[in-house]
């Protein structure tokens, strides 16, 4: 990657980012810092999965992360099309009198999901 590298610390040993660590700078740093936690947690499970399955023949890390990252793409891609597709919606929470409010994601149906009512 371009730019300086951000070195992992050893309190951040979780697959999301710790709400203590610093916010990343831009798109770059914030790239890095989740591939750099993705990669930690799928190394993990690739060990913990061939030692618990000794009877699969273990792929070579090199064709997982291949494998990952393709599938990763195409679910990365589908999810945030989602996301960018939906609209804030400031809804009622059920507090006194409806006094809560809660900030939630709308997701519009598609065209194809109406249905005329007769």
């Amino acid at each position: 990657m371009n730019g300086p590298t951000l070195q992992p610390s050893s309190a951040s040993s979780t697959s999301s980012a710790s709400s203590s660590s610093p916010s990343p700078r831009g798109w770059s740093e914030f790239c890095e810092l989740h591939a750099v936690a993705a990669a930690r947690e799928l190394a993990r499970q690739y060990w913990l999965f061939a030692r618990e399955h000794p009877h699969h023949a273990p792929l070579r890390a090199e064709l997982v992360s291949l494998q990952f990252t393709d599938l990763f793409q195409r679910y990365f891609c589908a999810r945030a099309a989602r996301w960018q597709r939906g609209r804030l919606a400031l809804r009622r929470a059920g507090g006194p009198e409806g006094a809560d409010r809660v900030l939630e994601l709308f997701d519009p149906p598609k065209p194809a999901e109406f249905q005329l009512c007769s």
